[in-house]
């Protein structure tokens, strides 16, 4: 007998619609069957749309120190992504120089996320190279987190990497067993004397990210290396990206952007608002908006940089000491299906599974896979959205969604049924890159 059956859905797989039943056994999805069987536990699925549950690879839980820490830590910040459909999330150890370092923030950092309730694993973060690459990509092996952050910018913070440490990071994944993951913005293209927030978009200008890219590009060009960039907030770097290094797009360099690009601009700065909408890099032109939203097919994964911090912390005059980061987990793919309908799903399922090393546990479904699952429908009527995130604020406030996320499980345990929570415990997941691209 089945521990469960979700009965009588629009299944997706293979990026089609099928009538379908899933039976559930220990935490996977064991049988997919059009067949009435006998299970224990009934969902039935008329009228909604099933999906695998998503992916978010870019989160910051409990980011910071002291009494600065992000507004959600990994309960509260797991139990919004819940309610946004997320089943799995990917945080990030603290930058750190040495792979004796990576371990000990690694330790830290699975302490700090025990009580998330959805599966979760973790980016390294590297700065300030003083290591063998080599050895600090064993190590990340050896932790099954194989992908390594750099920033290319906050030499006042001390994370900074320069284009050399960062050319050493990007040897030693030319074999596509680890991947160099990139904030990329030009340092010396940023101009930071002007603490207006209405210079935000100014002093962090299109050139600065697009510049970086091409250096970042032009490296895994040259050793046949792999990385991503995070947040690419530019449509002209996707043009650049179009235009000179197509090669390397979905084989050896992937992209990730976030839903505020492509819902807001910068014309948030000049409000009386516009502290809300302090993050790195900043919104952009409603030129530069479109770009992107025409280029979304290039764009791999639709990941949050989820970093919301309380009012009170962003209530500052000026740039000056402004905490950077907004939140996003539950309204990401409300407001992002809304746009794109169902040609968003990949980037928010399969493409993140696959390139981030989560498959072929997670991103589909599939007979073997997690039952990790998403029931919603398409309403006719505008619903107001609600947030569960522990910040008092939200860049979302005032709008709405054209469907109703009603059902999230996660390795068939039920976290959201038809609005109420239930806890669970989410899993620590290792990954393991898969060889080759995704096209």
């Amino acid at each position: 007998m089945f521990e469960k059956a979700v009965i009588n859905g629009k299944v997706y797989r293979n990026g089609r619609w099928e009538k379908t039943n899933l039976y559930i056994k220990k935490g996977k999805i064991d049988l997919i069957s059009e067949s009435c069987l006998e299970a224990k536990e009934y969902i039935d699925a008329k009228n909604y749309k099933v999906i695998p549950g998503l992916i978010d690879s870019h989160v910051h839980l409990h980011m910071g120190g002291g009494n600065s820490y992000s507004a959600d830590d990994f309960y509260t910040g797991s139990v919004a992504a819940a309610y946004g459909g997320i089943t799995t999330l990917i945080d990030f150890l603290d930058e750190v120089p040495t792979a004796g370092l990576i371990e000990e923030k690694y330790e830290k950092r699975r302490g700090e996320a025990k009580d998330a309730v959805i599966d979760y694993s973790f980016h390294p973060s590297v700065c300030g190279l003083s290591d063998d690459p080599e050895v600090i990509r064993e190590t990340i092996l050896k932790l099954g987190l194989p992908s390594m952050k750099v920033y290319t910018t906050y030499k006042e913070s001390g994370i900074y990497s320069d284009d050399e440490s960062i050319r050493k990071l990007v040897e030693v994944t030319t074999d596509g067993d680890v991947m160099l993951l990139s904030h990329s913005e030009k340092d010396d293209l940023l101009d930071t004397e002007c603490k207006d927030i209405r210079c935000h978009s100014k002093n962090r200008p299109v050139a600065s990210e697009v510049e970086q890219i091409r250096i970042i590009a032009q490296m895994i060009k040259e050793t046949r290396g792999r990385g991503y960039i995070v947040h690419v907030s530019c449509g002209s770097s996707m043009k650049m990206l179009e235009e000179e290094y197509p090669e390397l797009l979905k084989e050896h360099l992937f992209l990730e952007s976030c839903p505020h690009y492509f819902l807001f601009d910068d014309s948030e700065y000049e409000k009386p608002t516009n502290i809300r909408y302090t993050m790195t890099p900043p919104l952009r032109t409603k030129e530069e908006q479109q770009i992107l939203r025409d280029h979304i097919d290039m764009v791999d994964c639709i990941s949050t940089d989820h970093c919301p911090f309380m009012l009170s912390r962003k209530q500052q005059p000026t740039l000056a000491g402004l905490p950077m980061g907004v939140g996003g987990v539950e309204q990401s793919f409300r407001q992002m299906y809304r746009l794109f309908g169902e040609k968003i799903l990949p980037q928010y399922t399969i493409l993140p599974a696959k390139i981030h090393g989560l498959y072929p546990d997670k991103g589909v479904i599939e007979e073997g896979f997690d039952a990790d699952l998403v029931l919603f429908y398409e309403s006719k009527v505008e619903l107001p959205i609600q947030e569960h995130t522990a910040c008092d604020y939200s860049i979302y406030e005032g709008m709405t969604s054209n469907i109703s996320i009603d059902y999230v499980m996660s390795r068939g345990n039920l976290v959201i049924e038809k609005g109420v929570f239930h806890k669970q415990r989410g899993q620590f997941r290792t990954r393991k890159l898969l060889q080759g691209g995704i096209r």
